[in-house]
């Protein structure tokens, strides 16, 4: 049984089926003919639209063409319609349902040679003539008057296709169709990928050398060839000659603006300005951050808004990089933590784990880290009821912080040693913090006691099963004084709770005996988990229990932080 909304569209479709004349295009959408043509033919409609400018990459600028009201909802109500029958080439990427420009870059990835094209002129090249042209046939079919109707409705009164209408990405699209099918025609030919951006083309191949019946590369400089020029003039369009670019494997190769070289990426310069705009924000508070932020710009403050900048580059880094991603959940956590504005985030629990890209190191080695590490390292002297001696371990996390297992917390801290130094600490209440319930601790030294202005970096993501990890700490041993040792080994489960905040890592070394609190660390080094209590599980009758290592997630520290940031670093 078809729903009420399946319904309409096959209505839609059944209109669209039989357009004719004017007085069917009305009656597509839901307006009087009378209506419609004061809207086509009336002094002002038409003429109305309001151009603006928006500043590319290149610094060159963009006209925008936004249509007047009336027009707007025509062509809203017309981009809906056209899309129920309209079905995209596999190789178009722009403005297409479910496809963006990182399925577009997806299409490049390691590949050998890279070779970026640019249409000049693109929307405005697509003239009325074309767009009635392409109605008339399929999928469209529509009849000589509907479609200029149609087209009409779509282009400015010049005839040009407006940049800025609701149906111009379908309708260039739609124009498109025959030069999508003799491009991808001539790339299976000569064993390249092709795939269409609006106006960016692209072709990658493995192969050795770049086809030369695409282009050939002279000393660098790249010389389309005269079938591949012949093809896109043939379609009406030109190629942009400034924006031909060829790179290869061992340059940065860029799609769309994604470095494609392993994997769909972002440039570091992008992530760092995310980054800054959030320190400065925390640091000198927003009025502050935004006054400096237009200033770098040379733009009236009033212009700028840098928490929508800052919301708007951490949306396209989740789309590039996955919700799942340490770097976007991070910058997330951190601006939900300074805004009103909310960023959504999903639960730790309901995420898949993070593979490791770009593999690891070159010839890195465990004791590495150990030796990179061990003076961020605290060992924590306990004394219970009793009091009796216990030991635990800490890490610094900056701003004078160290996190720890929150079970540490319920004893007395009777001395800190960071590194070789024992450092001061203030054991009353304020500073001390601890979240039982997910076990997670935090110890506030005295503000600028520590000269090392380092600490761990960190990775929120949920590791792989299989995957090799490691943990710094000082366990209690047996027959020796306690020292930092490291223990290696694998992620053995990754269990799942029902109950919030109650996810471990399970890993193949136990955890317990000073250990607890100690950063568990990936092959790269980063942080992704804290070292808690065994779990002691039953295996046989008349064995004892057997323990399991286990670690709570990173993120939930990140969170714990970010959440109690202002009574951690103020104090109550």
């Amino acid at each position: 049984m078809k729903t009420q909304l399946e319904a309409l569209d096959a209505e839609i479709k059944q209109k669209i089926a039989i357009l004719t004349t004017r007085a069917d295009v009305a009656n597509l959408l839901e307006i009087e003919d009378r209506f419609l043509r004061t809207i086509l033919y009336g002094i002002k409609e038409r003429k109305n639209y309001s151009t603006f400018e928006i500043q590319k990459k290149s610094k060159k600028t963009r006209v925008i063409n936004k249509p007047p009201k009336n027009i707007a909802i025509l062509q809203s109500k017309l981009h809906y319609a056209l899309s129920l029958i309209y079905n995209p080439k596999k190789c178009v990427h722009g403005f297409v349902r479910k496809r963006s420009i990182v399925s577009n870059a997806k299409n490049h990835c390691r590949r050998r040679h890279l070779l970026n094209i640019d249409l000049k002129e693109f929307f405005p090249t697509i003239h009325i003539g074309r767009v009635k042209g392409a109605l008339q046939k399929g999928p469209y079919n529509m009849g000589e008057e509907a479609a200029k109707v149609v087209a009409q409705i779509c282009c400015l009164d010049s005839g040009e296709l407006p940049q800025g209408g609701a149906t111009s990405p379908i309708i260039s699209n739609l124009i498109c169709r025959r030069l999508d099918s003799q491009l991808i025609e001539i790339a299976k030919e000569v064993k390249c990928q092709y795939s269409r951006y609006a106006d960016d083309i692209t072709f990658s191949t493995f192969q050795t050398k770049f086809p030369q019946r695409i282009a050939e590369i002279v000393e660098d400089e790249v010389i389309l060839s005269d079938e591949l020029i012949a093809i896109i003039v043939n379609n009406k369009f030109e190629v942009n000659l400034e924006k031909v670019k060829y790179i290869q494997r061992d340059l940065r190769q860029e799609v769309t603006g994604i470095t494609v070289n392993e994997f769909p990426n972002i440039k570091r310069q992008f992530i760092l300005s995310i980054s800054s705009g959030l320190y400065a924000w925390d640091k000198f508070d927003y009025k502050a951050a935004n006054r400096d932020y237009a200033r770098r710009l040379a733009i009236d403050e009033s212009c700028v808004n840098l928490s929508n900048v800052l919301k708007g580059r951490i949306a396209y880094l989740k789309m590039v990089k996955g919700e799942n991603a340490p770097i976007f959940r991070k910058m997330a956590f951190e601006f939900n933590r300074l805004s009103e504005s909310k960023i959504k985030i999903t639960e730790l629990e309901k995420i898949k784990p993070y593979p490791l890209r770009g593999g690891y190191p070159k010839n890195q080695t465990w004791n590495v880290w150990f030796e990179r590490y061990r003076e961020l390292i605290a060992l924590l002297g306990l004394k219970n009821e009793k009091g009796d001696f216990k030991v635990g371990t800490a890490y610094d996390i900056g701003n004078d912080l160290l996190a720890t297992a929150g079970h540490n917390l319920e004893l007395s801290i009777n001395k800190i040693w960071l590194g070789e130094d024992e450092v001061k600490h203030d054991c009353i209440d304020n500073h001390i913090y601890n979240s039982r319930d997910i076990d997670i601790g935090i110890i506030k030294l005295e503000k600028g006691q520590r000269e090392l202005n380092t600490w761990i970096p960190t990775q929120c993501r949920l590791p792989q099963i299989g995957e090799e990890v490691a943990a710094i700490g000082y366990p209690v041993l047996p027959l020796r004084d306690t020292t930092l040792v490291m223990h290696t080994g694998i992620v053995e489960s990754l269990p799942t709770s029902p109950s919030k905040d109650k996810r471990f890592i399970q890993v193949s070394f136990q955890s317990g005996g000073g250990l607890s609190g100690s950063p568990l660390i990936d092959k790269r080094g980063f942080v992704v988990g804290i070292m808690v209590e065994n779990i002691f599980q039953p295996t046989d009758e008349n064995v004892p229990d057997k323990p399991f290592g286990q670690a709570v997630p990173v993120e939930y520290l990140y969170r714990y932080v970010n959440e109690n940031l202002k009574k951690i670093v103020g104090g109550k």
